[in-house]
């Protein structure tokens, strides 16, 4: 198996997964759920995959591999009509929150075999580029190990 076959396999699976999390989908709608690319005008708030990077795990009575990404979410404020209900940091944090009870410890089925995530760390940022809009960064291994 090559590397890039095991990231495609594990971003196929971890979308999947987010987006069949109720909790999450609740917070951030399914179709904001994406892969690295995001149209050029996203609805707020959304997610991406970012930066995945496959290391081969190979041993004599196994093959497989470690897939680290960060998964990025962004938000703006929340108003109902023109009073603010929740911050942009505030609703990045519970994202964050609620993907990482989502992915972290889980199994995951891939076509090649399965992996287990962990979630390593979770930061949250100002945007620069847009004042009102708070980053979120979820970083996650999996460890896959190829039938």
């Amino acid at each position: 198996m090559i590397a890039g076959d095991l990231i495609r396999e594990t971003r196929r699976a971890v979308l999947a997964r987010l987006k069949a999390d109720g909790a999450l989908v609740k917070l951030v709608p399914a179709e904001r759920i994406y892969p690295s690319t995001v149209p050029a005008t996203p609805m707020f708030p959304f997610g991406r995959f970012v930066a995945p990077l496959s290391v081969p795990l190979d041993g004599a009575c196994f093959r497989g591999g470690t897939v680290t990404f960060t998964y990025h979410f962004f938000a703006k404020p929340r108003f109902v009509g023109r009073a603010q209900v929740q911050t942009a940091e505030d609703l990045c944090a519970r994202l964050l929150s609620v993907a990482k009870a989502c992915l972290h410890n889980q199994r995951l089925p891939l076509d090649v075999g399965g992996a287990r995530l962990r979630v390593q760390s979770s930061r949250l940022i100002r945007d620069f580029d847009e004042a009102d809009v708070c980053h979120g960064i979820l970083s996650v291994e999996a460890r896959a190990i190829v039938s």
